[in-house]
């Protein structure tokens, strides 16, 4: 008697397209992962990181204040937002965005003449900070200036390091600029700077 075996031909599966699309584009989780964390983003977190992409993949916390002329306190949630959800990290000397991509994505949000407007005050912003200072007293930047005010107030480094958002050594090595620049060597030099007409004929940073 003949035994005829029975095999199995395996018929080979049809591709599958979308997985063809994501093995030809490996970063199209992470942009897709990028757009829906900014698609949840409130308006003043949407608002923060609009400002630093316009700044550049690196920007400081006071330059944000200094364009959109709002007080410190206005900041603190919206920035706690972009940092919990990742789109902002925070490093020695500033925050900046997490990598190209995240920052390329929050400019895209911007319709071209919000982007036209806010390129605008950054360059006064800018062009501000490089002014040469006035007859009467020497040239602060509105970061050096906001730090010199804390100083005169009495607060630590370490104090003025978690108001301005910047670190300790960040902060110090403003300080130092400040020194240099009015030629004093002590903080209670600079404090009585503060309160004579050196300083307060200067145009204060937004509060």
């Amino acid at each position: 008697m003949t035994v005829t075996s029975s095999v199995s031909m395996a018929v080979p599966a049809e591709p599958d397209p979308t997985a063809a699309t994501a093995a030809a584009k490996p970063g199209a989780t992470t942009i897709t992962s990028t757009r829906l964390r900014l698609a949840a983003a409130s308006r003043e977190c949407s608002r923060l990181l609009q400002v630093g992409a316009v700044l550049g993949p690196s920007f400081t916390a006071e330059e944000v204040l200094a364009v959109l002329r709002q007080p410190i306190a206005a900041l603190l949630q919206p920035l706690e937002e972009a940092l919990r959800s990742g789109l902002l990290v925070v490093t020695d000397q500033a925050l900046r965005f997490p990598d190209e991509l995240v920052w390329q994505e929050v400019l895209g949000t911007l319709a071209e003449p919000v982007l036209g407007l806010l390129r605008h005050e950054v360059d006064i912003l800018k062009q501000r900070e490089a002014a040469p200072g006035k007859p009467d007293g020497p040239s602060l930047t509105a970061g050096e200036l906001r730090i010199a005010q804390l100083v005169a107030r009495g607060l630590t480094n370490q104090q003025i390091a978690k108001r301005v958002f910047l670190s300790p050594h960040t902060v110090n090595y403003h300080l130092r600029q400040v020194f240099r620049k009015l030629e004093i060597n002590s903080r209670a030099e600079l404090a009585a700077l503060v309160h004579s007409e050196v300083i307060a004929g200067m145009e204060p940073p937004p509060e």
